[in-house]
């Protein structure tokens, strides 16, 4: 999904480490993540007030190979749920989120939830 983060999942990903090369950053208040217009320069937390908008994509590969957590959405109906599981470990199971109208909502609230709960 290429579909970036908001800036409250921005911010928490920077809480938990994430700070890879994006070319989106955002900034409290901003409604929508921004191109990061530093001539050539690639956004890295680093460059505070701004924090990284990475897409849901990038996100979603960051905590597969940084905590072998693998998140995934899926159709249920009309809806999407959205789930979250650590490979390889029987003892952590799977998370079912809820029922959402889109994928990126179930692709979302399952990251936010994976970076409270999870990591």
């Amino acid at each position: 999904m290429n579909t970036p983060v908001n800036y409250k999942l921005a911010k928490l990903l920077e809480k938990k480490g994430f700070d890879e090369h994006c070319k989106l950053c955002v900034e409290e208040g901003d409604e929508m993540p921004l191109p990061f217009n530093c001539g050539d320069t690639i956004h890295r937390n680093s460059l505070h007030p701004y924090y990284s908008a990475p897409t849901i994509a990038e996100v979603v590969m960051w905590i597969y190979d940084k905590y072998g957590i693998w998140i995934y959405a899926e159709r249920y109906s009309t809806l999407f749920r959205c789930y979250a599981e650590e490979i390889g470990d029987e003892r952590f199971g799977k998370w079912e989120g809820h029922k959402y109208e889109s994928p990126t909502e179930a692709y979302l609230a399952a990251i936010e939830y994976t970076l409270n709960k999870l990591i």
